[in-house]
């Protein structure tokens, strides 16, 4: 891997991680914050938990986050020590009830692949996976992120730490195919390499509206850099795609996200304030979450003639993939004014959940439960649900 051509998007190595870690400790405002958050999160919820109890309050998990820290000198090192050991096992235990793995058994996970998601969180998609395959000493994972997020000298630091691959936004469209020439080099040269795997959104944001979408410019980007090497379907084999599907049974962000989308339907478009997508973040790690669920899908090992071939079997499989929850029956019911799935939900306990948005105006409320109805009317389209 020639690591000067591909320095302006890779995560951290050497000497530029090191120098993120101490920015981190020497700027640790938010940082402690969260970390502090979601200790005392679980600490209420699951004190009788081994990894909660090995803390006596929340200054002892600052503590030992700068201790870890401190052996930090490249990407993977942060991946394999903060995110595995002690950033998601917090959020695990602080944010959700509970966290599930579905179908990592079938994985070959000596081998690099691609894996494609659905994308809800700007941070705990890719976070999520990564905690699922270094818990089964699985390789670590890169992970496509864009460069609007890096907003700052912090945001960047962490980014680059947690394994982030820069791609470049607001380009003009020369800009834009070099620099996605460059990315899909990058993704080849990772692959081919062997030593990591690559996440990678089918969307370029997140759903907003609950309906999940692989576009083919995702997989035409993928392969660009290698089109005069091969057909277009042994080198999306090559690539050892995995759909993966996952499903947070409440969205820290689902109020926000309604209202953009709402906003864009008023006024033609959205633009987002300076802070929207730190907001968005902090929500989304902090924020009660309910159950999580990530299911890996078999690999994707079909021939396909174009990118929208390609690009429509991932989205299906995604969808196919989904994990529903009582909540997400509830809405598609209440949405489409039907007693349809009524066996699958306790209507007290779902209006109950519904409280958290009632207060909203109507508009808003009603963008929400269709968020959730969305990916009910989704698994659908592919068949029934029993």
């Amino acid at each position: 891997m020639d690591n000067e051509k591909y320095k302006a998007i890779a995560p951290f190595e050497g000497e530029d991680a090191i120098k993120a870690a101490a920015y981190i400790k020497d700027n640790p405002i938010f940082l402690e914050h969260t970390l502090k958050g979601l200790y005392r999160a679980a600490l209420r919820k699951r004190s009788d938990s081994e990894f909660i109890k090995s803390f006596k309050r929340d200054d002892d998990v600052v503590r030992n986050f700068y201790y870890l820290l401190g052996s930090v000198e490249s990407w993977r090192d942060f991946q394999r020590t903060l995110v595995t050991n002690l950033i998601m096992p917090l959020v695990i235990e602080g944010s959700t009830d509970g966290f599930y793995v579905k179908g990592l058994e079938k994985l070959d996970l000596s081998r690099s692949h691609v894996f494609i998601s659905n994308h809800r969180d700007i941070i705990l998609d890719s976070a999520f996976l990564v905690h699922s395959l270094m818990s089964k000493n699985g390789q670590c994972v890169k992970a496509a992120a864009g460069s609007n997020l890096y907003m700052n000298k912090q945001a960047s630091a962490y980014f680059g730490l947690l394994g982030c691959v820069k791609v470049f936004r607001g380009l003009n469209l020369r800009e834009e195919y070099e620099a996605s020439l460059n990315l899909s080099s990058y993704i080849f040269d990772t692959i081919r390499e062997g030593k990591d795997s690559v996440w990678i959104a089918g969307n370029a944001g997140r759903s907003k509206d609950g309906v999940d979408r692989v576009v083919p410019a995702i997989i035409k980007m993928m392969v660009l850099s290698k089109r005069k090497d091969g057909d277009f379907s042994s080198l999306l084999k090559e690539l050892s795609i995995i759909p993966v599907s996952i499903s947070y049974e409440k969205n820290p962000n689902d109020v926000s996200m309604a209202k953009e989308i709402l906003l864009s339907l008023l006024h033609g478009s959205y633009k987002k304030k300076p802070l929207d997508d730190l907001m968005s973040i902090t929500r989304g790690i902090s924020k009660p979450k309910g159950r999580v669920t990530i299911a890996f899908g078999e690999e994707i090992t079909s021939d396909f003639e174009k990118p929208d071939d390609a690009a429509l079997e991932i989205e299906k499989r995604i969808r196919l993939n989904y994990t529903l929850y009582p909540f997400d029956y509830y809405a598609y019911d209440k949405v489409n004014k039907t007693d349809r799935f009524k066996s699958k939900y306790t209507s007290l306990e779902s209006q109950e959940d519904e409280k958290r948005f009632k207060t909203q105006k109507l508009a808003v409320s009603s963008q929400v439960l269709k968020s959730y109805a969305a990916p009910v009317e989704s698994k659908l389209i592919y068949g029934d649900i029993e």
